[in-house]
């Protein structure tokens, strides 16, 4: 999107750090954080494509989201504007080229000759002058939004999103650490609704374990009276679902006519005896733990 009113250029580029000012206090999750990010600055300053790198545990950047360019080069960072990155990395300042082809400043750069690059723009993102990423935007086209103005905001706009993505990898932290400890309490206080200490029970307490906070669906097997709901109970009861609803349905007890209707619901007037809309129970456990029975 190019703008050439710097009265309307100011008012989009004021938008786009109020957007992400916004986001900071809305967005958890890192990907879908910094999803956002590109989406703004690709949108504000009109470039065509663009990559946020982060430098990971060991201090290597690496490339987390992408627009407009292939997995291929993504990957391959080297062909995509290195000298650009690790210029922007090593000096920590901000750098923008509105005509790339013919900038002296960017002459060695082969990736920029070799990708037709027009203009490019790289900002490094930073935490108290700790360097933990960088933007990139570039466009191959057209020279799209480039302005003198784009470095200002460009290197505010890095500033609020450095401080969104660190505090989403501290929550990211947090959270694994938060349910490292839970498990270990669990397994130090193993499922207090089920007694047992044979290895068999060890392992099918392993077992539960290792399924308490996944999203996967669970067969559990054993012979009638031999406790299928209660470890149902259990596994729902200690894992993240603990504050959603638990609803256990035996089918044997119900005719298979019934069946199709207490599973899905039904409207009113489906059938003879149909008085009222009801909530079917899959729809009732939505969220929590449907146990079925056989």
């Amino acid at each position: 999107m190019k703008i050439d009113n710097p009265a309307a250029h100011l008012a989009t580029t004021l938008t786009a750090l109020s957007r992400i000012s916004a986001i900071i206090n809305t967005l958890q999750e890192l990907d879908p954080l910094l999803e956002k990010i590109m989406d703004i600055a690709v949108e504000t300053v009109g470039a065509e494509r663009g990559f946020i790198l982060l430098t990971d545990e060991n201090g290597e950047l690496r490339p987390r989201t992408a627009r407009n360019i292939s997995a291929q080069n993504i990957l391959n960072i080297t062909n995509i504007s290195n000298s650009v990155v690790q210029r922007v990395m090593q000096s920590g300042e901000a750098v923008i080229s509105y005509d790339a082809q013919v900038d002296e400043a960017l002459r060695e750069s082969e990736s920029i000759i070799l990708n037709r690059i027009q203009s490019v723009a790289c900002v490094p993102l930073a935490i108290k002058q700790r360097p933990i990423g960088a933007l990139y935007l570039d466009s191959i086209e057209q020279r799209s939004g480039f302005t003198e103005t784009s470095v200002p905001f460009l290197t505010a706009f890095a500033n609020q999103a450095a401080i969104a993505i660190e505090n989403a990898q501290l929550y990211e932290t947090l959270r694994e650490e938060n349910r490292q400890l839970r498990k270990q309490a669990r397994e130090a206080s193993g499922f207090s609704e089920i007694i047992g200490q044979s290895p068999k029970m060890k392992a099918v307490f392993d077992t539960m374990n290792s399924v308490l906070d996944s999203d996967a669906t669970v067969l559990i097997q054993g012979e009638s009276g031999t406790g299928k709901e209660l470890v149902a109970r259990a596994i729902h009861y200690n894992g993240q679902r603990r504050d959603k609803p638990f609803i256990a349905l035996f089918c044997g007890s119900l005719p298979e006519s019934l069946l199709e209707s207490e599973l899905f619901g039904h409207k009113k007037g489906a059938f003879t005896g149909a008085m009222a809309d009801k909530k079917g129970l899959f729809e009732a456990a939505h969220g929590g733990t449907f146990f079925l029975d056989e």
